[in-house]
C-alpha cells in the first residue's frame, strides 16, 4: 500500500504500523508550514478533495487486490491438498532437498540461517533499510507539521496525538484525515468558542482601551484563521461571509 508525500512508494501499511508501534521512536522534527499560506484559488479546495479521494480509492483497491490474490493462492494450495500457500511452498522445498538426498529437517534450519546471515550482511539491504527509515521519518514529520497547522500548534509531538487517531492513521495513511474524522467535531467547537470569545472581546475593547491605544497592540497575541481553518468553519457555518471570517481571531 502506498502512502506518504506525493504517494512515496517506499512506504507500506506494514512500514506505517511498525513506525507507529515503535514506542522508542523519538518524535521526528516538525517541518514548519508557512505561517501565511497563499489564499485558496477558486476550485482548488474541491480539486484537492478529489485528489485525496482518488488516492484513498487507489489505496483501498490495492489492498483488496493483494488480499484477493493471497486468498486465491491459498484456495489453489488447498485444492492441491495443502493447508495454505505457505505450507505448499515449504513442502515443495522439502521435496527438492529430499530429491538431492538431504534431510529437510536437518538442512532447512541451516539454509534459513545462511540466508538470513547473507541478507543481514548485504550492504545493499542495509542501505535500503536506512533509506526507508529516513523516508519514514520525513513522512512522519510532514504529517505532524500538517496536524500542527490544523490544530494551531496544539499538537506537535507524537505523544500528543490521541491513541484512537494513531490507530486510524495506520490504515488511513493520512494523519490529518484521521484526526478530522475522529476529532473534527471537537475542533469545530473549539473554533466556534474562540470565535465567540474574540467577538465578545472586540465588543468591549473600547472600554479596556480608554487612551485609544492602537488595536494592533491589544491583539498582538491573536492571529487570523488560516485558509484551512476557514474551510472547516464554513462546513458547519455555510452562511458565514469572508468578511466575518476575517474578523475571527485565534490565540497564537
Amino acid at each position: 500500500m502506498l502512502f506518504g508525500q506525493e504517494g512515496a512508494n517506499e512506504l507500506s501499511i506494514k512500514d506505517i504500523e511498525d513506525f507507529l508501534e515503535d514506542k522508542g521512536q523519538a518524535t521526528p522534527p516538525v517541518v514548519e508550514e508557512e505561517k501565511e499560506p497563499p489564499a485558496t484559488q477558486p476550485g482548488q479546495e474541491k480539486e484537492e478533495q478529489t485528489i485525496e479521494k482518488t488516492r484513498a480509492f487507489a489505496r483501498r483497491l490495492k489492498e483488496a487486490t493483494i488480499k484477493a490474490r493471497n486468498e486465491e493462492r491459498d484456495i489453489i494450495a488447498q485444492e492441491l491438498g495443502f493447508e495454505n500457500y505457505a505450507d505448499m511452498q515449504k513442502k515443495r522445498e522439502a521435496e527438492i532437498l529430499e530429491a538431492k538426498g538431504l534431510n529437510p529437517e536437518e538442512v532447512t534450519p541451516i539454509v534459513e540461517q545462511l540466508v538470513q546471515k547473507r541478507l543481514s550482511e548485504d550492504p545493499r539491504l542495509k542501505e535500503f533499510e536506512q533509506f526507508k527509515k529516513q523516508r519514514m521519518e520525513e513522512w512522519a514529520a510532514k504529517e505532524l507539521a500538517e496536524l500542527k497547522a490544523l490544530t494551531g500548534g496544539k499538537i506537535s509531538k507524537m505523544e500528543e496525538i490521541p491513541k484512537n487517531v494513531i490507530e486510524l492513521w495506520k490504515t488511513e495513511g493520512s494523519l490529518k484525515s484521521a484526526y478530522l474524522k475522529l476529532e473534527g467535531e471537537n475542533l469545530i467547537k473549539e473554533l466556534q468558542k474562540n470565535s465567540i470569545s474574540s467577538q465578545n472581546k472586540s465588543s468591549t475593547e473600547h472600554l479596556a482601551n480608554p487612551q485609544s491605544v492602537p488595536p494592533s497592540s491589544i491583539s498582538k497575541n491573536k492571529r487570523p484563521m488560516t485558509e484551512e481553518e476557514k474551510s472547516i468553519y464554513k462546513l458547519f457555518n455555510p452562511d458565514v461571509t469572508d468578511e466575518e471570517l476575517a474578523k475571527i481571531l485565534k490565540d497564537k
